[in-house]
């Protein structure tokens, strides 16, 4: 580490997958301690006394800035299929952010590879080996794209600049997981999708997140990233653990001042229904669990902000809770659209929230912000500024450059900006 003389504390090393010699993975967890409050620090690994990777991060605040002094800023991106994206616009983009624009956060909210892309090549049966040389070759490509190039700008410098925090959508498993899907054989039974998941899953706590929780305060704000993937069951019970549940409970009931949540899909949203889910992917509305999450947010006495992606559009939308204070939600999706066939459709959020009855709540009115209607490639940028007992939260549009390199009128563009207490 370059930057000054913090302790480091090695966890032990881990493997994927276990017993196999082929597309072998070690890695470890270090925890790093001693660190200054909001200072840069250069991260290097050392092979032999050789440099053969380096990344930055940079310390959180001990409270949110001022309103004159440089937000805090958190990006906030999903949805990266680095086949559709062989030139690495969108690192290009990331690099080409303003130094007063650039996160010291960064959220990523699912579908960071495409594990099932392209999805023709799993119309046959691959074995174990075949799935994990496949998969392994999949995360390579996306976290080393740049890596080796002239520039060194792909999806790896962005992912190798500023702190990551990462949740689980579909396909870092396969489209629908974990219900089967027409187009991968290997998910038609129920021992190809357990072989299939497991592999997946492996590579996702190496690569992404070792936990389905994770949070960091930078008060009045609270930040937590809740997955709501890798526990999900195929009967469409429980998208999380019932102890990830109690945990998102506890951390609603605390809060003292808002709360920022990221979660893999949305929440204002309808059911997907019998036929769409079936053959595309289940919202969370149609999970049992939906009803227990949607009163835990609505008793909150603070204002919670959802984070999220999925659907390849960007939107804002809100909702007054019983105590007067909001739900608000952010969309922004994709990042790189995996496939034309798959480009979304701009839609408002569901009128009411909850959108179903049956939660044994009251309903209330949703609101869509007309302003904000992304369906292209971009990530966005939140900036937080210390505003009284709350924060005063600016929303910034970054449509991905073109191949040609030119930005748009819109690069970096104001789309949205509220005060939030």
């Amino acid at each position: 580490m370059v930057g000054g003389s913090p302790n480091q504390v090695a966890a032990p090393w881990e493997s994927w997958p276990g017993g196999l010699a082929m597309a072998r993975v070690r890695y470890r967890e270090i925890q790093i301690t001693d660190l200054q409050s909001r200072q840069r620090y250069d991260l290097q690994l050392l092979l032999e006394g050789r440099s053969v990777a380096q990344a930055d991060v940079t310390t959180l605040p001990m409270a949110m800035p001022a309103l004159d002094d440089k937000p805090f800023t958190v990006l906030l991106g999903t949805c990266f299929s680095h086949h559709q994206d062989p030139g690495g616009n969108v690192g290009k983009t990331f690099a080409a952010l303003p130094s007063a624009a650039r996160p010291d956060v960064k959220l990523l909210a699912g579908d960071q590879v495409y594990l099932d892309e392209p999805w023709y090549k799993f119309a046959f049966s691959f074995s174990r080996e075949e799935l994990h040389a496949s998969f392994m070759e999949a995360y390579t490509g996306t976290w080393g794209q740049g890596r080796g190039t002239a520039d060194r700008r792909g999806f790896a410098q962005l992912l190798s600049s500023g702190a990551n925090y990462f949740s689980a959508d579909d396909h870092e498993f396969w489209n629908n997981a974990p219900n089967f899907v027409a187009f991968a054989r290997n998910t038609w039974s129920e021992d190809g999708r357990r072989e299939w998941w497991e592999a997946a899953g492996g590579l996702y706590r190496a690569f992404q997140a070792p936990r389905a929780l994770a949070r960091f305060d930078v008060p009045p704000v609270s930040f937590l990233s809740v997955d709501t993937r890798v526990h999900r069951e195929g009967d469409r019970g429980k998208f999380m653990k019932q102890a990830t549940e109690d945990d998102v409970a506890a951390w609603v009931a605390g809060l003292n001042g808002p709360g920022v949540m990221v979660v893999g899909q949305p929440i204002l949203q309808t059911e997907r229904g019998w036929i769409k889910g079936t053959f595309t992917d289940w919202n969370l509305p149609d999970f049992q669990q939906y009803d227990n999450l949607v009163r835990i947010l609505a008793r909150s006495q603070q204002s919670i902000v959802i984070l999220t992606g999925d659907v390849h559009f960007g939107r804002v939308a809100r909702v007054r809770l019983a105590s007067g204070k909001e739900l608000i939600e952010i969309i922004s999706s994709p990042m790189a659209l995996v496939r034309d066939t798959a480009r979304g459709t701009w839609v408002e959020a569901p009128d009411r929230f909850p959108p179903r009855l049956g939660s044994g709540l009251a309903r209330s009115d949703v609101s869509t912000d007309a302003r904000f209607k992304a369906t292209d490639a971009h990530f966005l940028t939140l900036e937080f500024t210390r505003r009284g007992s709350g924060v005063n939260l600016r929303l910034r549009y970054w449509p991905v450059l073109p191949d040609a390199g030119a930005p748009s009128s819109d690069f970096g563009k104001p789309v949205w900006e509220q005060s939030i207490n």
